[in-house]
C-alpha cells in the first residue's frame, strides 16, 4: 500500500500543470491520449485532470505519467520540479525497500544520513542529496563485467560532458545526442544520451544515479533512453587517475558531421 498522501500529491500536481503554456499542455494531453485516457480541454484540466488522473491510474501509476510528461515537455526548472521531485523520491524509496539493521543509519530510501555542513554539490535549489547503500548499487567495474545493471542503480560523477550533437537516422529526421565521460571509484566508462531533454540538466562535477540504461559490450558504451531514469545524487570519492580515464574518453571520438555539426547550448 502506499505511504503517498493522494491530497498531497493532488494538491502539487495541480500546482504542476497551473505552471503549464498552452503549447505545454498540448504536448502532455498528447502522451496521455496515447495511453487511452481523453484528458480535459484547456480550460478545465487545471482543476479536474489531477483528480481524474488518480481515479484512472492510482497515485503511483499518475506521479510516473505526470513525470514521464515533464520529461518530454520539457519541463525541468525548478518550479516545476520542486514540486515533483518529492513524490519521486518516495517511489524511489518504496522500491528500494526498508533498510536492514546491519546497514549504517539511513532513510527509508536506504540513503545514509548526511554529514551536517556538508554543503550542496549542485549550487542549486535541490534539497541536500543523500547517497544510497552500497548493497543497492553495481559499479562501473562490476557493470562492465555483467553487461547489465539488473535491480540494481549505477552512481557516477560526470567528469566530461559533449555538445550536443545533432545526427540523421533517416534522410528528413534529424536527432539528438551527447556525450559523458563518467566515472566512479572503480573505473570510468563513455555514456551516450539520446535526445536534448536532458542536455541542461546534466553537468560536469555532479553526481547521478542511472538506472535502466543499456549497455553496449561490444562498444564499450553505455546508453542512455527514454526508459532510463537519472536522479542527482550525494558525493563520492573519485581516484584521480579514474578521472583523468573519464576525461579521455571521447576526446577523439566525434566524427567529422557531428563535429561540424555541434551545438552549443547555453544555459539561459
Amino acid at each position: 500500500m502506499s505511504n503517498i498522501s493522494e491530497d498531497e500529491w493532488r494538491d502539487a500536481m495541480t500546482k504542476i500543470f497551473e505552471k503549464l503554456e498552452d503549447d505545454q499542455y498540448s504536448k502532455m494531453k498528447g502522451l496521455f491520449n496515447e495511453l487511452g485516457y481523453d484528458s480535459p480541454t484547456k480550460m478545465m484540466f487545471e482543476r479536474k485532470l489531477p483528480e481524474k488522473l488518480i481515479q484512472n491510474f492510482g497515485i503511483e501509476k499518475s506521479i510516473r505519467l505526470v513525470n514521464e510528461a515533464m520529461n518530454k515537455i520539457p519541463r525541468n526548472d525548478p518550479g516545476v520540479q520542486d514540486l515533483l521531485r518529492p513524490f519521486m523520491d518516495k517511489l524511489r524509496r518504496q522500491e528500494e525497500g526498508p533498510e536492514t539493521s546491519s546497514q549504517p543509519k539511513t532513510d527509508p530510501a536506504g540513503a545514509e544520513e548526511p554529514e551536517q555542513n556538508q554543503g550542496a554539490s549542485s549550487g542549486s535549489a535541490h534539497s541536500p542529496q543523500k547517497m544510497l547503500r552500497p548493497d543497492l548499487r553495481k559499479t562501473i567495474r562490476d557493470l562492465k563485467a555483467s553487461g547489465d545493471l539488473g535491480q540494481k542503480v549505477l552512481t557516477v560523477k560526470v567528469v566530461q560532458k559533449s555538445n550536443l550533437c545533432q545526427y540523421q537516422i533517416k534522410a528528413n529526421e534529424t536527432k539528438f545526442r551527447f556525450y559523458l565521460g563518467v566515472a566512479d571509484e572503480t573505473d570510468s566508462i563513455k555514456v551516450v544520451v539520446y535526445g536534448r531533454e536532458r542536455f541542461p540538466a546534466i553537468e560536469e562535477g555532479h553526481f547521478y544515479t542511472i538506472r535502466d540504461p543499456h549497455m553496449d559490450r561490444q562498444e564499450k558504451v553505455l546508453k542512455v533512453t527514454e526508459r532510463t531514469r537519472i536522479s542527482e545524487t550525494g558525493s563520492l570519492e573519485v581516484p584521480r587517475n579514474v578521472e583523468l580515464e573519464a576525461e579521455n574518453l571521447f576526446s577523439v571520438q566525434f566524427t567529422a558531421s557531428e563535429t561540424s555539426r555541434a551545438l552549443e547550448t547555453r544555459r539561459q
